[in-house]
């Protein structure tokens, strides 16, 4: 029995169907099917424009009764074509075509408009991507040639994303004084409420807490609480970014994020009071055991106000930077670098002066001080005089001895939570964004968070950030270097416990001695 196929010709801009036992073979990417839909378009000024066949029309006039628009093509100079179709734009239909009635060829300016109105879409749609990254998932489907000639500028087309991008947004205020937050820049997307608390649009050193409820029932619940804060993200009518982390699932997550006006301990003590009242109104009792946080003052001293019962410690990660900067202006870098060294055995044992017990922090360091040569004398009055046994210390030895914290393997950097901040800052592409841009970005951020959160829950395990196998038998070498501190003592190898903790550190990039 043959088989028979059905066969599609046009003669006449008519359609006809044959039977055939022959079997014709199209390549369907050759045709812009497309083409043949009526498409509206919008100009730079948001004129409807009709795209039909590969021709372009700019609207002309209604009928009488309203109920159809007249077209005519865009070279009315050369071309007399028009097209008729229903009113109803966003389901246009074609009631008149006149296609054949055009003076010249298909050309590529509606493929054209397609693209920049797909850009502007798209643009609408994802106002917080990047011109770039619009730019790329747009244009990356074209591949005609005359059309890419055809756009405008690239740095044109960005410009025209950033103008789309904005108009959805309110006005960038030069300033946060009486300013009010519309509804959808208070809530999350859906409908929870986000903005915890507004200090007032008149109030000159405004404060906005941004947090939601389970985040602050994360946070009771959290024995450690690490803070950090930013200029670099933060909305340009304000000084800064301030974050509170806890700890869910073993995992830093942020939960609260405040932006200020200011960075005294009055500010960080209003914050922070804030989150405190917050949860006693919902019986969540925010009592952590450990605040880590950078070597601030004013946040250190809010803290020590409100939280007396908590155990405040100085990021490791920054006093190692403390001690480098200073090496660095006291004009003993080169020094250090050179292996061999006086100066670089000496101050190396500076880094691991935060892991003897604290206690012994005194002795240790005047045991290293003994060793110092001259030039050293600057470089060990500064961290007598700031960490050591000022009158007195700036920072005193309990706010950034990790002795205790390592044996019980608990958290002796900020560096998650410096992590967030530079990931935050890549998301928002751009240094002090504005406030509209700013609260957008970290909606989203908000979301992403809580889809963390729920899926740590679920024992999703790639959810939590990988480490090293490298770093983590550093971390357990360091652990037993420290629990054998009792031994090195006893055997007055203080020297070789500095040095081997210094190491692990990387403050010393030379080859550690077996006895290491």
């Amino acid at each position: 029995m043959e088989s028979l196929f059905l066969t599609t010709y046009v003669v006449d801009r008519t359609l006809h169907f044959r039977k055939t036992q022959t079997v014709v073979h199209i390549d369907i990417n050759t045709i812009d099917l497309q083409q043949n839909i009526p498409e509206v378009l919008y100009s730079q000024r948001q004129k409807p424009m009709l795209h039909y066949n590969g021709f372009c029309y700019h609207f002309h006039s209604f009928s009488t009764d309203r109920t159809r628009r007249y077209w005519r093509c865009a070279d009315r100079r050369i071309c007399n074509a028009r097209c008729t179709t229903d009113q109803d734009l966003d389901k246009i239909h074609i009631i008149r075509d006149v296609t054949g009635d055009h003076q010249h060829n298909v050309g590529v300016e509606g493929q054209v408009r397609k693209t920049v109105n797909a850009l502007k879409r798209r643009a609408q749609e994802e106002p917080n991507a990047t011109p770039s990254q619009v730019l790329r998932t747009t244009i990356g489907g074209v591949h005609s040639e005359e059309v890419l000639l055809m756009l405008p500028e690239r740095n044109a087309l960005k410009r025209n994303v950033n103008r789309v991008q904005n108009s959805t947004r309110p006005p960038n205020p030069t300033s946060m004084r009486g300013v009010e937050l519309p509804m959808n820049y208070r809530v999350i997307k859906r409908g929870e409420p986000f903005l915890m608390h507004d200090s007032g649009a008149e109030d000159e050193e405004r404060v906005l807490i941004f947090s939601t409820q389970e985040n602050v029932r994360h946070l009771s619940a959290s024995a450690t609480l690490s803070c950090d804060g930013t200029f670099k993200t933060s909305p340009t009518q304000l000084a800064q970014l301030f974050t509170v982390h806890g700890v869910v699932l073993g995992y830093p997550v942020p939960l609260v994020y405040a932006l200020t006006m200011r960075k005294r301990e009055q500010t960080y003590r209003y914050v922070y009071q804030r989150i405190i009242d917050y949860g006693e109104e919902r019986n969540w009792n925010i009592n952590p055991s450990l605040c880590m946080m950078d070597f601030e003052l004013a946040n250190m001293n809010a803290i020590r106000s409100l939280l007396p019962n908590a155990e405040i410690k100085g990021c490791l990660f920054h006093i190692s930077q403390s001690l480098w900067r200073r090496i660095s202006s006291s004009g003993l870098a080169s020094s250090y670098n050179a292996v061999e060294s006086d100066t670089r055995r000496c101050a190396s044992m500076l880094f691991g002066l935060p892991f003897v017990p604290v206690e012994d922090v005194v002795e240790t360091f005047e045991y290293i001080e003994d060793q110092a040569e001259e030039s050293l004398d600057d470089l060990m009055d500064y961290v007598k005089r700031t960490y050591v046994t000022g009158r007195p210390p700036m920072f005193p030895p309990q706010t950034w001895n990790v002795y205790r914290a390592v044996l019980n393997d608990q958290h002796r950097t900020n560096n998650a939570v410096e992590c967030w901040h530079n990931k935050f800052q890549k998301v928002m592409v751009v240094h002090y964004p504005s406030i509209w841009k700013f609260i957008e970005v970290l909606k989203d951020e908000q979301e992403d968070n809580e889809q963390a959160i729920a899926q740590m829950l679920g024992d999703h395990r790639q959810i939590r950030p990988a480490t090293s196998r490298r770093y983590r038998q550093n971390q357990a070498q360091i652990t037993g270097v420290v629990k054998n501190y009792g031994t090195y003592k006893a055997n007055d190898q203080m020297d070789i416990y500095l040095k081997a903790i210094a190491y692990r550190l990387k403050c010393n990039p030379a080859e550690a001695d077996d006895q290491d």
